[in-house]
C-alpha cells in the first residue's frame, strides 16, 4: 500500500482465501465454466478483460462485497518481469525464511518463488507469506539504493511503466487523467482512427508456462475487389518441459480485437470448441477468439511445443486503412509483431504499442519513424549540436526502415514552435548538416521530416 506518497505495509495472501471471504457471487463465463471448470466467476479470475479500466471495475465488484474490506483509492499492477528486473538492479537479495536463507538473482527468482509458493505442498495459509516477506526485502534494498543503483531502478520503473509490466488505475479523476496521459493506465483505444489490432492470450491453467512462451504476431492486409481482407496471427513456441505443477501442457483462450464491424471469413488453429464472434461494447471492438490445445512435452528430447491460430476477416466499409494501431497485451514478454501491407512487411521486437501509417500513394511502402523518448527530451534540453545530430540521426537511420514504434514518445513539456529554444535547436541540426526543413514540438511530441515521412506522435 501507499500511503500518501509512502510506501506502508506489504501483505501478500492466498488469493483463495481472499476468494472465500467474497460474498458477491456472478456466474462463471461460458469460457471459465467449460474450462476449469467452475459454477462461479471468482475474484482470482476477475482480471478477464485486456482493457485496464473495465477489470479494475470488475475486480471492484468482489472486493467491495468482502465484510469490513478496507477502503482503497486505487489499484497498481506489477508483474514478475518488473520485480526480477528490480531484483537485478539492486544485486540480488536474500529473504529470510522459517528454513532459512534463500539468496534470489534475477536469472533465478521467479523460480525460487514458485517453489515456495506452489512446490513444497505447503497450505494455503502460508504458501503465499514467501512472496510479502520478499517484496518487502525488496523494497527495502530500492528505497536504500542511491547512485548508480538508484539511477537503474527508475529506469526499470520508467520502462515498466512503458511495457505494461507495471499498470496503474486511480479513482481520483486527476491522477487518473495523468495515467492516461503517459499511456500508463493500460487503456484500450475505443475510438481508433484507421485499422486495429490487440491479440490477447487467457492462459486458463494458471501455471507458468508463460515465463518461457515466445509469440509472435502477425497481421497483413491486402484489398480485394473494393474491400479490404486482414489476416491475423498468433504463433506459440513453448519450450517449457512438463514438471506437473510449474509447466504444464499449454491450454488457453486467445482473442483477436479487431475493428467493429469486421465480418470474420475463417479461424483456424483452434479445437472443436465452438469460436466467438461478438461485439464487445466495453472496449467498441469485435472479437473473433477459440481454444488452444498446444501439444505436451515431457522431456528436452521431444520437439518444442508450437501452435498458430490465424483468423481471416473483412474490415468494415469506410475504415481508413493507411493507419494500423496494434496495441500490446500487458505483462507479455518475448513477443515479435510483424506488420505486412502488400509486397511490404517488417518483424520487430513488440514490446509497446504500435502505429503504422501505410503510405498509398506509393504501394507496398510503408512511411514511419520510430521515436525515442531521449530524443524529445535531450535533444530539446541540454544536448549540444552534436549530440542531438547523433541522436537525429539515429532516429533518421530508422527512418530509412519505414518503422514506426509509437510508444517510445512520452509527451515531454510544452515549448512555443516558433520560441528561441527551439530556433536554436533547429539552428544547430541545419548548421550540422541537416538541409531539409525540420519541425521539432515537445508538448504533444511530433518530429516532422517532410520529404521522408507525415508525422509521428504519442498514442
Amino acid at each position: 500500500t501507499l500511503d500518501h506518497g509512502r510506501l506502508g505495509k506489504i501483505h501478500a495472501q492466498n488469493m483463495y482465501l481472499l476468494d472465500a471471504e467474497v460474498t458477491y457471487h456472478a456466474p462463471a463465463s461460458p469460457v471459465i465454466a467449460n474450462y476449469l471448470p467452475v459454477y462461479y466467476w471468482h475474484l482470482r479470475d476477475a482480471n478477464t478483460s485486456p482493457d485496464v479500466p473495465t477489470t479494475v471495475s470488475y475486480i471492484d465488484q468482489f472486493y467491495n462485497s468482502i465484510p469490513n474490506a478496507p477502503k482503497v483509492n486505487g489499484t497498481i499492477f506489477i508483474d514478475t518481469w518488473f520485480v526480477d528486473q528490480l531484483i537485478g538492479d539492486v544485486g540480488g537479495i536474500t529473504v529470510p525464511t522459517p528454513k532459512g536463507p534463500v539468496t534470489l538473482n534475477e536469472d533465478d527468482a521467479n523460480t525460487k518463488m514458485e517453489h515456495m509458493a506452489e512446490g513444497q505442498g505447503l497450505p494455503n495459509d502460508v504458501r503465499k507469506k514467501f512472496i510479502g516477506t520478499m517484496m518487502r526485502t525488496l523494497f527495502h534494498e530500492v528505497m536504500h539504493s542511491h547512485g548508480h543503483q538508484l539511477a537503474q531502478v527508475l529506469k526499470t520503473v520508467q520502462q515498466s511503466l512503458n511495457r505494461k509490466f507495471i499498470l496503474l488505475d486511480f479513482n481520483n479523476p486527476r491522477d487518473e487523467a495523468l495515467v492516461r496521459h503517459y499511456h500508463w493506465g493500460g487503456v484500450m483505444d475505443r475510438r481508433v482512427r484507421g485499422d486495429y489490432l490487440s491479440v490477447v492470450d487467457e492462459n486458463l491453467l494458471g501455471h507458468k508456462d508463460n515465463y518461457v512462451m515466445r509469440y509472435h504476431i502477425s497481421t497483413s492486409l491486402k484489398k480485394v475487389g473494393s474491400r479490404w481482407q486482414e489476416t491475423a496471427s498468433i504463433a506459440y513456441t513453448d519450450p517449457a518441459v512438463d514438471n506437473g505443477w510449474l509447466y504444464v501442457p499449454y491450454r488457453s483462450w486467445v482473442r483477436f480485437y479487431v475493428p467493429v464491424g469486421s465480418q470474420l471469413i475463417s479461424i483456424q488453429g483452434v479445437d472443436g470448441i465452438p469460436y466467438e464472434d461478438y461485439v464487445d461494447t466495453a472496449v467498441n471492438k469485435t472479437v473473433f477468439g477459440g481454444h488452444v490445445d498446444l501439444p505436451s512435452r515431457t522431456s528436452k528430447s521431444q520437439p518444442v511445443a508450437t501452435g498458430t491460430v490465424t483468423v481471416t476477416y473483412w474490415l468494415p466499409p469506410g475504415i481508413n486503412p493507411s493507419r494500423l494501431t496494434v496495441q500490446l497485451q500487458p505483462g507479455v514478454n518475448n513477443q515479435t509483431l510483424t506488420a505486412a501491407h502488400g509486397a511490404y512487411q517488417k518483424t520487430v521486437p513488440f514490446t509497446k504499442d504500435m502505429v503504422f501509417h501505410w503510405d498509398h500513394s506509393s504501394p507496398g511502402k510503408l512511411r514511419v519513424a520510430s521515436v525515442l523518448q531521449t530524443l524529445a527530451n535531450q535533444a530539446l534540453h541540454g544536448l549540444g549540436g552534436f549530440g542531438a545530430l547523433a541522436l537525429i540521426h539515429q532516429v533518421h537511420q530508422t527512418f530509412q526502415l519505414r518503422l514506426v514504434q509509437q510508444r517510445d514518445v512520452v509527451p515531454g513539456p510544452q515549448i512555443e514552435t516558433d520560441g528561441p529554444v527551439l530556433r536554436r535547436r533547429a539552428g544547430q541540426l541545419v548548421n550540422l548538416g541537416f538541409h531539409r526543413q525540420r519541425r521539432i514540438l515537445a508538448g504533444n511530441v511530433k518530429i516532422l521530416y517532410p520529404h521522408v515521412f507525415a508525422s509521428c506522435y504519442s498514442v
